[in-house]
């Protein structure tokens, strides 16, 4: 029988958003990549499930999840799988073509009560009439978050639209003093409007987990 390899370049294409989406095998698992980072299913998913497996979230029944920042729907495959969130989902990705990947080879469809939406999640965020009780925020371009989702505007609407004894969870990726200074800032937003801590997986991951009162 031929061996099959563990590392492979599957599928290789762009956008007007991402000048490379890659799907590969990495170590036998299938995972998707941006030119200099991981957008689901290698190190983001072990980061998210430290942070899920910490703060119990399969405890309890969440009655409707907010995804900003979708991927291949590593973080989607995690909460129904791993941590039992069987109710509803709503998946918000910019990327026509990331969503098409994820289609085509990751089992996007294969997702009970999960709606993918094909919008600028800043948008989405000021239209959506639906109050969410665990919202998680995963919003990159290869490895920056575009400005506008560190703003005050934007953190406060998340809030908004966060339910009472609902949890809010941002990823920021720090590598550099000019991120670390972001980061203070962007805690500080989070802080100011309710209590909020962060782990720092992977060296430079660290994740905001705040919860409304």
């Amino acid at each position: 029988m031929r061996e099959i390899p563990k590392d492979k370049i599957i599928s290789r294409s762009s956008s007007q958003f991402n000048q490379t989406i890659e799907v590969a095998l990495e170590n036998g698992i299938l995972v998707l990549n941006s030119d200099n980072g991981n957008y689901s299913y290698g190190n983001l998913h072990v980061v998210f499930d430290e942070v899920f497996r910490t703060e119990n979230i399969g405890k309890k029944q969440y009655k409707h999840i907010l995804l900003l920042g979708m991927g291949a729907g590593s973080v989607i495959d995690l909460l129904k799988n791993n941590y039992n969130q069987k109710k509803l989902f709503t998946a918000v990705e910019i990327d026509a073509e990331i969503i098409h990947v994820s289609r085509q080879y990751f089992n996007l469809d294969s997702y009970k009560n999960c709606s993918v939406i094909n919008q600028d999640a800043y948008d989405f965020v000021f239209e959506t009439k639906d109050i969410y009780d665990l919202i998680i925020v995963d919003i990159y371009i290869d490895l920056d978050i575009p400005s506008q989702f560190e703003s005050e505007e934007f953190i406060s609407q998340l809030f908004h639209i966060c339910d009472t004894n609902g949890i809010i969870m941002f990823n920021k990726v720090v590598q550099s003093s000019k991120q670390m200074r972001q980061f203070s800032k962007l805690a500080a937003l989070f802080d100011a409007r309710a209590h909020t801590y962060h782990y720092t997986l992977l060296d430079f991951n660290k994740i905001l987990v705040s919860k409304k009162d």
